[in-house]
This record gives structure tokens, sequence and C-alpha cells, in this order.
């Protein structure tokens, strides 16, 4: 099917008035306004009519954008409604939260990635520094100055990042992002109790 534009649109309209509202006059002057072939695309018999008392009727000549879905779950409310569920309690699951609104799980996830632009991310366990653990770190930092200074051709090895030939590094610990990774310290005994 066809799209027709909208300066096909008014001058047939046009056209079918000026003709005494004959459609095969309209088509007639079509051809030779637009200079179409004896066998070319031209608005149809039915085409011209919808067109006519569409203008008549609405005021308008060209479509009436299709209705489609409208937005009930993704409102300006529910965003909001979100955004202070998720400030108010971070460790809550979207699940949770979507039992709460009465949402769709999907719903309540699109509005967290595409409107808030928050992102999920993984826990890790990780250990609490005390305050030897500074001391220690910066004696290991100078050891370790030493011996590069010492071996030019040393090699150090580490499981926190990959280099590549490239010079590319990819490195998940490295606050590189637009958004800090979240650090949250939880106390939780390692071991289960007997």
């Amino acid at each position: 099917m066809l799209q027709w534009m909208l300066q096909h649109r008014v001058f047939a309209y046009d056209s079918f008035v000026q003709s005494g509202e004959s459609t095969i006059e309209t088509q007639r002057l079509f051809h030779c306004r637009f200079n179409i072939g004896r066998h070319g695309n031209i608005p149809s018999h039915n085409n011209i009519l919808r067109w006519v008392t569409s203008f008549q009727a609405r005021g308008m000549i060209m479509k009436k954008k299709p209705p489609g879905p409208v937005a009930t779950a993704q409102t300006l409310e529910n965003v909001e409604r979100v955004r202070e569920a998720i400030m108010r309690s971070t460790s809550r699951s979207a699940r949770r939260h979507a039992v709460e609104f009465g949402m769709s799980e999907s719903t309540v996830r699109r509005i967290l990635h595409k409107d808030l632009e928050f992102h999920s991310y993984k826990m890790m366990i990780v250990q609490t520094l005390n305050e030897g653990d500074y001391q220690q770190r910066s004696a290991f930092a100078e050891l370790m100055l030493e011996i590069i200074e010492e071996n030019d051709d040393a090699i150090i090895m580490s499981d926190e990042a990959h280099f590549h030939l490239n010079g590319s590094v990819n490195n998940r610990t490295s606050d590189t992002g637009p958004h800090k990774i979240p650090m949250k310290c939880m106390k939780n005994r390692c071991t289960a109790q007997k």
C-alpha cells in the first residue's frame, strides 16, 4: 500500500472540489500534475472519497495517529513512586517492589532501567579493612616499588585486571563509569553456628 504525502492529498481534495466532485477527473488531473505514467499508481476512488470526507468531518486530510497502546503503567506518577521506594529501601528486589505497587515485574524493571537509569549489580562479599591493613598495604606497595626498581625486566601478574596487547584493560573493580558501584558493609559471621 502506498503512503500518500500531504501534497498529494491536498491536490486530490482541491481537484475533487473544482471538478464538480468527480473522482475520475481528479485521477486524470493527478496523472498530469505529478507526471505519473498511464499505468502508474494514483489514488483510488475510495482513497479520494476517504480524504474528502475526512477533511469535511475533522478538518484534517492526513490520517489520525494510530491509537496504539496507551502508556498506563509507565506514567510519571509511577516513575516517581518507584524512585521513592528504591531510595527508601535499596536492598529490596524489583519483584517485591512490583508486588507492592501492583505492577508487573517487567514494568518496574523497565522504569528502573530506562526512566531512572538504574542498573543492577552483583553483590560481592569482601573483607572489611581494619586499622592495620592500611599500613600493610602501604608497606606492600613500597616493597613492590623496590622490586620493580631492582629488576627492570620483571613481569608482575595480578588477578585484578586483564591487560590486552592493544592497550585496553579489562578491570571489573575500577570506577571508570558514570555510576559507581554502591558499597554497603554488612557484618555477618563467616561460618554457621553448630
